[in-house]
């Protein structure tokens, strides 16, 4: 299982609009691709912090991501995700074993 760890800082006072916009856009059209989601919310520093995961490799993984970037549904969810959204940041997770 491929998992990336995303952590968005939303501008001032948006956080709100993007969780709506992650419950009825992101969020359904990323599990109907085959994506797992979790998702927390820190209202202190506006941030909203999100594991992607997918079964395969870290390489299948960013080659289903590209695909889903393309999909004509999303262009709308990314158009409106840019209104709220200040820094993104966002890194492939290797498990730890002990």
């Amino acid at each position: 299982m491929a998992r990336q760890l995303r952590i968005y800082t939303m501008k001032p006072g948006r956080l709100d609009d993007w969780v709506d916009l992650f419950r009825r856009g992101t969020s359904p059209l990323r599990a109907e691709h085959g994506f797992e989601l979790e998702a927390w919310t820190s209202p202190a520093t506006n941030q909203f912090v999100w594991l992607v995961s997918r079964e395969g490799s870290d390489e299948e993984f960013e080659a289903a991501d590209r695909a889903y970037y393309d999909l004509p549904e999303h262009r709308p969810i990314h158009e409106e995700a840019l209104l709220y959204l200040e820094k993104g940041e966002s890194w492939l997770l290797e498990p730890l074993e002990f």
